[in-house]
């Protein structure tokens, strides 16, 4: 599949997708960016840090980042959430109680970033 991707208004990279559907780009940080594929724009956030693992945003984050949570990272405990913290529990062997105690925390942490 074809894609674009641009930093501003300027075109950066254009080619095609790997086997796997897959494009690697490089973005300047602090500049926004935007991917066009499959006919839609996609904007680019570059973050310098992941948020605290210990809050709800920061687990929230983790779990959307491994496809465990496809809502608003808002920081508000809600059935996405408690529903991907008990899969992503479950998937890692651990005991999934809905809890992101030290053990789901560290293992997030590992999984997607401290």
């Amino acid at each position: 599949m074809e894609y674009v991707a641009r930093v501003g208004e300027r075109v950066v990279a254009r080619g095609t997708t790997d086997a796997e559907g897959a494009v690697e780009l490089f973005v300047p940080g602090g500049q926004a960016a935007e991917l066009e594929i499959f006919g839609t724009r996609y904007e680019i956030v570059v973050r310098a840090a992941l948020e605290d693992v210990a809050s709800i945003a920061g687990q929230q984050r983790r779990l959307q980042l491994l496809g465990y949570y496809a809502g608003a990272v808002d920081g508000e405990i809600g059935a996405g959430t408690g529903l991907g913290l008990l899969n992503f529990q479950a998937d890692q062997e651990l005991n999934p109680d809905g809890v992101c105690g030290r053990s789901t925390q560290s293992k997030l942490a590992a999984e997607a970033g401290a």
